[in-house]
C-alpha cells in the first residue's frame, strides 16, 4: 500500500522479523523464516500522539544490543524529527514517541546507532553545511520523559556539481561493541574537482566526543582517508538533479550522486575494526556509465583508518548501476545490492557480493537479478 512516490522502502531485520517502511507512510511486518506478511499499518497511528501526521523519508532501525525497533520520519508540521523506540523487542508492542525540532526542514534524515547515542544526519541548508544530531540513547531505551539531542555543524562543499550533499552516519552491527574510546561517526566524499588545487579524491571521517552534560564541550575530528580517483557525479549526460540516470521509455532518474549511500556499516571483529560503504563514480571517466564504487576501511590498534580493499562494480553492459546498498556479516562476507536500468532497460534490482578470503577489491558472487524492471518511473524522477 504506497501512499506517496517516491516510495522510499527501508527497512531492518530482528531476530525474527524484518520491518519495512513506505513513503507515506506504511509500516510492514514480516516473518523472517518465510517472508509472509505478518501485519501491515499506518505509521500516524504512532504520530497522532504527538499531534503530527507523516510527511515521508522514513528509517527504520533495531537495536541488536537491546532488542529494540525504531521506526522515524520527518512531520508533516514544521521541522520535526519524529521517533518512536518499542518497550520491548516484540514489534507489535508499545513504543515510546517523541519529537525532536530542528531549526531547518530536516530533509534526507539518515539515522545510524552507536554506543552511547543515535545518530542522524540531515540536509538542511544545502551544500555548505552538514548537519548531524546526537540522541541519547540511553534516555530513549529508558522511555524517559525528555531525552537530549544535540546539533553539530562542521562544513560542507558548496562546489559539487549536482548541489545535494549530505553526509551520511555509520552503523553499528555485530557481537562485539566498538571499543569504549570510540566515537560516532559520520562520513562524507570529498571530490578533488570540489577543491582548487587539490589532486587526491578522499572520504572525509568526522568523529565525534559527544558531552551529554555541556554541549559546548562536545569536540570533533577530522581524518581524511586517499581513496583511488573517483568522479563523484558520472551521469552528467542525462542532465543534472534528479535526472542523471537514463530509463527505458522516460526521464532520467535520480542516482543520488556525490553522496555516499546510506548505510555505512561498522563491525568490531577484536583484533581490527572495519567498516563498508558505497557511492556511484564514473565507470571509465568521461563516459558518463554509472557503477558502484565500494570500499572496506579497517582500523587496527591505532586511532587511523585506511583502505583495506576497493573496487568499482562495473560489468560491461552499458547499463547504470546506483542506489547501492552493502553491508557485512559476521564472517567478513560482503553483501551489495542496487538498481540498474538504462536507455533500453526498466528499472530493476540486483545483488553481488564476495567471501571474505577471496581475491581483494572483486566482487566474486555472479550478479543476480532479484525484480526485473518491467515499466517506466514517471515520478519525480525517482
Amino acid at each position: 500500500n504506497v501512499g506517496r512516490a517516491p516510495h522510499d522502502p527501508t527497512g531492518d531485520v530482528g531476530k525474527s522479523f524484518y520491518m519495512q517502511a513506505i513513503n507515506a507512510t506504511r509500516i510492514g511486518l514480516f516473518n523472517k523464516s518465510d517472508g509472509s506478511l505478518v501485519t501491515n499499518f499506518a505509521a500516524n497511528t504512532l504520530w497522532n500522539s504527538l499531534g503530527f501526521t507523516s510527511a515521508g523519508d522514513p528509517i527504520i532501525l533495531y537495536d541488536q544490543e537491546f532488542k529494540r525497533w525504531i521506526i522515524t520520519e520527518f512531520a508533516n508540521q514544521g521541522n520535526n524529527l519524529m521517533v518512536a523506540i518499542s518497550d520491548t523487542e516484540d514489534p507489535m508492542g508499545e513504543y515510546n514517541v517523541y519529537n525532536f525540532t530542528t531549526p531547518n526542514f530536516p530533509d534526507y534524515p539518515k539515522y545510524s546507532i552507536w554506543t552511547d547515542s543515535y545518530t542522524v544526519t540531515t540536509n538542511e541548508q544545502g551544500p555548505r553545511n552538514l548537519h548531524s544530531y546526537f540522541i541519547n540513547r540511553e534516555q530513549l531505551l529508558m522511555g524517559a520523559e525528555t531525552v537530549v539531542i544535540q546539533r553539530v555543524e562542521v562544513p560542507g562543499n558548496s562546489n559539487t556539481e549536482a548541489g545535494f550533499f549530505v553526509s551520511t552516519p555509520v552503523d553499528w552491527s555485530g557481537r562485539l561493541a566498538p571499543p569504549q574510546e570510540r566515537n560516532p561517526m559520520f562520513l562524507s566524499l570529498n571530490d578533488a574537482s570540489w577543491n582548487v588545487g587539490e589532486t587526491e579524491d578522499k572520504v572525509e571521517i568526522f568523529s565525534f566526543d559527544v558531552n551529554w552534560d555541556n554541549p559546548d564541550s562536545t569536540t570533533m575530528t577530522r581524518q581524511s582517508v586517499v581513496v583511488s580517483p573517483y568522479d563523484s557525479y558520472p551521469c552528467s549526460a542525462e542532465g543534472v538533479g534528479f535526472s542523471c540516470i537514463p530509463q527505458r521509455g522516460g526521464n532520467g532518474l535520480d542516482g543520488i550522486p556525490e553522496v555516499i549511500m546510506n548505510q555505512i556499516h561498522y563491525r568490531n571483529f577484536g583484533t581490527y575494526e572495519t567498516m563498508v560503504m558505497n557511492f556511484i563514480t564514473d565507470v571509465t571517466d568521461g563516459e558518463d556509465i554509472s557503477g558502484i564504487r565500494w570500499i572496506e576501511m579497517r582500523r587496527t590498534t591505532d586511532d587511523e583508518w585506511s583502505v583495506y580493499q576497493e573496487g568499482t562494480f562495473a560489468p560491461a553492459d552499458n547499463l547504470h548501476r546506483y542506489m547501492g546498498s552493502i553491508a557485512m556479516d559476521g564472517a567478513g562476507n560482503i553483501g551489495l545490492a542496487y538498481n540498474v536500468s538504462g536507455v533500453d532497460d526498466y528499472t530493476g534490482i540486483r545483488f553481488t557480493g564476495r567471501r571474505a578470503n577471496d581475491e581483494l577489491g572483486q566482487m566474486t558472487v555472479e550478479e543476480f537479478e532479484v525484480v526485473a524492471g518491467e515499466s517506466t518511473i514517471n515520478s519525480f524522477g525517482r
